[in-house]
This record gives C-alpha cells, structure tokens and sequence, in this order.
C-alpha cells in the first residue's frame, strides 16, 4: 500500500496526452480568466466555473455573454465578456473532448490558483462589476497571432485598450524563453553579443568542426541523421564559442560590471516579454504556478545577487552554460539562466518528399531563481 504522501506525488505527474500541453493550458488558463470575469458577484472561481466557460467555447473557438453590472438604479447594465480561442488544430481536438479534462488535473488546478491568487485580476474584476458601467472585456488566447510582435499568449483587452497583465505562458518541462537558431558561426556571434561578448576569436577553431558538416545531404529518417557525426561536430562547433563566452561572462560579473549586468538584465527581459513590461510569464507547474514579471525591481533584485553569481561551462551531449547561485546549487533550484546548444535532425516536406536535414539552436532556459526574483506586479 502506498502511503498518502506517495499518492499525493504520483497525482502531481502530468499525464502524457496526445496534444502539446503548452497549447492546451493556453485554452484553460484563458476559460480560466473568462470565468473570473462572468461570475457573479466576483470571488474565487472553481473547476466547474473553467468547465463552464470550455462548454460554451467548444462550438465556434469563441463565445460572448452577458453579465450584469453591479448598477445602481433602476437602468439595468451589462458588461460583455468575450473568449476566442486560437490554438493548433491538435490541441483544440484534445480540448473539445470533455472526456479528456481530468488527464489535465493538473493544467486546470494551476490556471485556477493563479488566477485566484492574482490581486490586479481581483481588482478588474470587481472595479468591472461596481462601476456601472457598459464595459467590453475580450479574453483572446491566440498564442498562434503575432507571435513576432508580442510574447503574450493570453491576451486580456477591457474598453479596446491591453491591460497591464498580459500573460506569457509555459507548463512544466517548457524552461526555454528565447533562442538563436542556425548552424553558422553567426549566430554565436549573435547569441553571445546579446550579452556584450565577443567570440569572435572561436571563429577558426569552430569552422574546423564545421568544415566536417555536411549541410546539404537529406536523411529519408531520424535514425539516418543520427547515426553520423552532424550533430556531434556542430555540438564541438558551438562550444569552442561557449566556452569563450562562458570565460568572458564570468570576468565580467565577478566584477559586477554595471554594463554587463544592464546586458545581462536587457537579454532576459527581451528574451523572455520582447521588452514588454506589461507581459508576466507564467508557468503552470503541479497544480500550482510560478510567475515572472520584469521591472524596476527585478533589476534590483538581480544586481543584489549579482556577486555571488557563479558562471559554470559543461559538456556532456550540449554544450551549456549555466549562470546559478551557488549558495542554493547548481541544479534548477539555484540556476537563473542556461544557454544551450541544441541539435536536431529537422523534417521537411510529406509523404515520399520526408526528409531530413541537421538543424542548431542556441536556447536559453529558466530555473527557479529566475523566478524567484523576477517579482515586480
């Protein structure tokens, strides 16, 4: 018999569907701020309330009501609240199968405690409900549009006008905020000189792994690619940039330089909201959450800690580098940031026309002290 603790444990490991998570949460966590909204009068929502919302989503990816204002008087008024749904087709098949919700538990009891526990969310709400007034508040989780002009998956608009909580979404195993793809040196140059460091002088020793790439050959499967040396000689290629860039980056915050840490703060806050400090970045995790927002005081927070920063280069398949406190560790309790170099053997094409061909991203991951003092509201 296992104990109760146990249970507990094995309740909080998310169930494999047949669906992207990160598209699926997408859709609850906007139900989730939609039924905020619609509940009359406004209070802590529950599963049912996000269920509630779902039913009336599922047959057109949007719905509109009506809730009744807190009026005063004898003229009635009402606010409309409206939810639109934009997800790839997947995810929405997934979704629209009531049937599937208790194998995401987990997404639904995240998206509501967040939501529960967001006191501008609060206070919207309840000034929507007592104003007395027609207010028009769209809820659009479209993480599909615009995704080059705004990081915001959920996106909350009231009167025609975004509201300082716009909402960057991750699930649990999705650490990754920004990136540098491709498999040229430029692009080391690119990733590294985010963060004011040259790696130039990696230029030779990078092209004589690179120079061994063959770039224009197509592979009929994954099997095919993955058993040369393409990724192992671009995973070499990268990290003679890496650990150039990890030598520099830890002379320069063992200094607390003011400039690399401006840079260093630029890079998280662009790579992770565009720059947007309306964008909070939220990770649903457990039935629980983690949130990030980037302001004032998250560079406060980080220039607090700067010094006892510890910069490490390793590896072991990825090059990584890691910027962690080692008072907490080095593991994800302790890291900030990581960049990584990753390999991928990349499909194009259907059918007969399948191929494959080598690909290269230079991705950047959160752990939770990034979490920790990204703490602006």
């Amino acid at each position: 018999m296992i104990s109760f603790k146990s249970y507990l444990q094995e309740r909080k490991v998310a169930s494999k569907i047949n669906a992207n998570r990160g598209d699926v949460a997408e859709v609850i966590l906007g139900a989730a701020v939609t039924a905020k909204f619609a509940l009359t009068p406004p209070g802590a929502i529950n599963k049912k309330n996000v269920e509630q919302v779902l039913a009336k989503v599922i047959s057109s990816k949007s719905m509109q009501i009506s809730r009744p204002d807190n009026a005063r008087g004898t003229t009635q008024i009402k606010d409309d609240v409206k939810f639109k749904v934009g997800v790839p087709a997947k995810a929405w098949e997934f979704i629209s199968k009531p049937s599937n919700w208790d194998s995401v538990d987990d997404l639904f009891q995240s998206s509501i405690a967040y939501v529960n526990s967001d006191r501008r969310l609060d206070l919207q709400c309840k000034a929507m409900y007592n104003n007395s007034k027609e207010n028009d508040i769209f809820i659009n989780s479209d993480g599909t549009g615009d995704q080059k002009g705004t990081k915001a998956d959920i996106k909350l608009i009231i009167d025609g006008k975004p509201t300082k909580n716009q909402i960057s979404l991750k699930v649990k195993g999705g650490e990754q905020f920004a990136q540098v793809a491709g498999v040229t040196f430029e692009k080391q140059t690119t990733i590294w000189g985010k963060l004011g460091i040259d790696v130039s002088s990696a230029k030779n020793s990078y092209d004589k792994y690179f120079a061994k790439v063959d770039l224009e050959t197509r592979f009929k499967d994954r099997d095919s690619i993955n058993k040369t040396d393409v990724g192992e000689n671009l995973r070499l290629a990268a990290s003679e940039a890496y650990k150039i860039g990890a030598k520099q980056l830890k002379s320069k915050l063992s200094k607390s330089d003011s400039q690399m840490l401006q840079k260093l703060s630029d890079f998280i806050k662009q790579g992770a909201a565009l720059g947007d400090k309306n964008i909070e970045l939220v990770k649903l995790t457990g039935g629980t959450f983690k949130r990030a927002k980037f302001g004032k005081r998250f560079e406060d927070n980080l220039k607090a800690i700067a010094p006892q920063l510890k910069v490490e280069y390793s590896r072991k398949t990825d090059p990584i580098v890691k910027i962690y406190d080692p008072k907490i560790g080095s593991g994800k309790a302790g890291l900030l940031i990581q960049i990584r170099g990753k390999y991928s053997a990349e499909s194009s094409g259907k059918g007969d026309r399948k191929a494959y061909k080598p690909y290269f991203r230079n991705i950047v991951e959160a752990g939770d002290l990034f979490f920790k003092i990204a703490t602006d509201r």
